[in-house]
């Protein structure tokens, strides 16, 4: 994947409203948004959607812009 600025803002967006959604979710039942947030990081990695990273120096990118 080649990380341009519109990629980054689509994922980044994508990523942020699911977890926006999750965390009202939560909210509404109890659940805490920790958890959530851990659940959507696993559906949107190796775990769920089978998504492979294994390019360290994006992966450096990605954790100094987080």
């Amino acid at each position: 994947m080649i990380f341009t600025s519109e990629n980054i803002l689509l994922i980044g967006s994508i990523l942020l409203f699911v977890s926006i959604l999750a965390g009202k979710t939560g909210y509404r039942f109890g659940v805490p948004a920790l958890l959530l947030f851990l659940l959507v990081g696993m559906f949107f990695g190796s775990d769920g959607l089978g998504l492979q990273f294994s390019n360290a120096k994006e992966a450096q990118f990605i954790g100094m812009i987080a």
